[in-house]
């Protein structure tokens, strides 16, 4: 049985070798003795053998480590054998994968006007550079979380959750505010390796300590902007009624007369009392 070279994907090969430099010349020296004794034992002792056959999954990576020191990526899946002594192996998930923002629950960020939110959101990410993944962080998932926290309050920080005209708020605005957490987030994980897909808001509302007030506020204000309509559309109406009455033929109505007859119009149309039988 043949052993396979540890192989990287050609994309990501640049990446990887100036990551290693990292390692520097005379730590990369010091393993060579250590890595003709591994391949020399492994030819000696047969058992090493029956442990040399890998099984790489499909969107899987196997780091290799050998005495220590970083020996290649396992990229392609199958079956394959790779030289065990002194080896270490760090399986990586190359899948998309998700992760809560908080982990259970909602958390509590202010917006703009300094109102209590209720928050929680969704990040969608996968890792294209297993070898930073592995060796630039300590804990990936724990890295994502604390960075994607961070972009979660700063950026809810910047709008309102209500706004008039254009200005863009939290409860209108959510898709778009979403795509700017998610471009703002994938610098901060890009040296580990991390591309982001997406970043979604999950729910967005009103903390309960200030949800009543806040639901009476939406409630005047949508009684006011009603009024208004009623009161705009009826002027326009009693202006119609009173202009078509005066152009009836025989009909002279005094100023006296029309602003009766408008009054009159006004109170029927913006009257709230309803007729019931």
């Amino acid at each position: 049985m043949e052993m396979h070279p540890v192989t990287t994907q050609p994309g990501r090969q640049k990446d990887i070798d100036e990551d290693v430099l990292d390692l520097g010349d005379d730590a990369q020296d010091d393993c060579q003795p250590s890595k003709f004794l591994a391949d020399a034992l492994c030819y000696v002792l047969p058992p090493c053998w029956l442990r040399s056959i890998l099984v790489v999954p499909q969107q899987k990576e196997a780091v290799v480590l050998r005495c220590g020191h970083y020996a290649g990526t396992l990229s392609e899946p199958g079956m394959t054998c790779n030289n065990p002594v002194g080896r270490t192996i760090h399986w990586v998930s190359t899948q998309l994968q998700s992760m809560n923002l908080p982990v259970r629950g909602t958390s509590t960020v202010l917006d703009a006007n300094g109102n209590p939110l209720l928050v929680a959101a969704v990040v969608f990410y996968r890792i294209v550079n297993t070898y930073r993944a592995t060796f630039k962080v300590n804990n990936t998932d724990q890295f994502i979380r604390v960075q994607a926290d961070a972009i979660l309050k700063q950026v809810i920080a910047k709008y309102p959750y209500e706004a008039d005209g254009d200005q863009k708020s939290l409860r209108v605005h959510s898709d778009t505010i979403a795509q700017e957490m998610a471009q703002e987030l994938q610098p901060l994980v890009e040296p580990a390796g991390i591309v982001i897909d997406s970043y979604k808001l999950a729910e967005l509302s009103y903390a309960p300590m200030i949800a009543a007030a806040m639901l009476k506020r939406q409630q005047a204000k949508a009684v006011v902007e009603a009024r208004q309509s009623i009161v705009f559309g009826a002027v326009d109406i009693a202006a119609q009624a009173a202009t078509q009455i005066q152009q009836l033929e025989g009909v002279e109505m005094t100023d006296s007369d029309r602003a009766m007859l408008v009054s009159n119009l006004m109170t029927v149309l913006c009257s709230e009392t309803d007729e019931r039988s």
